[in-house]
């Protein structure tokens, strides 16, 4: 397998994690996660960099497979949103709506929100393959621009240390 399709596998399975840790912070304290989490989608892109150089020693190619295994997490985590904004739409109780603030302008808004959210969908999807796809061509760009002179200190403290 190729090293993007593993690292966007993982990628996938991140994204999840970061869903369930997110609802059950939310549930539990009412904070949200911070920007610091989003983070957390660098892996997908150090993985694939990690796998590639180890594979072809070249890291113009593990910055190309950060970016595919990223727009791998990407085609995930849209989907899993586009699917959350779905069921938000479908799963409101219109006739109670309808009791809050009339029927007329329920009425309106029910009509709109279909459109609304696939407008809504569009953008979140563009951003999410933009976010995704850069996080990914960044974490392997951190991980080619690291791993020579964490390689360095860890041969110097080897010597050092007589191993």
């Amino acid at each position: 397998m190729r090293p993007h399709t593993v690292a966007g596998l993982c990628g996938m399975a991140l994204v999840a994690a970061l869903y369930v840790v997110y609802s059950r912070i939310l549930q539990w304290t009412g904070d949200e996660l911070g920007l610091s989490w989003l983070l957390a989608l660098l892996l997908p892109g150090v993985l694939a960099g990690h796998l590639s150089l180890w594979r072809d020693n070249d890291s113009e190619l593990a910055a190309r497979e950060g970016a595919l295994a990223g727009a791998i997490t990407a085609h995930f985590a849209a989907l899993l949103l586009l699917s959350l904004l779905a069921l938000g739409v479908l799963n409101t109780d219109w006739a109670h709506y309808a009791r809050q603030v009339g029927p007329e302008i329920a009425s309106a808004v029910h009509d709109a929100a279909l459109p609304a959210a696939i407008v809504a969908g569009a953008i979140t999807a563009g951003i999410t393959y933009a976010g995704c796809t850069l996080a990914g061509w960044l974490g392997a760009l951190v991980y080619v621009a690291a791993r020579e002179p964490v390689r360095s200190a860890y041969c110097i403290l080897r010597k050092s240390l007589g191993m």
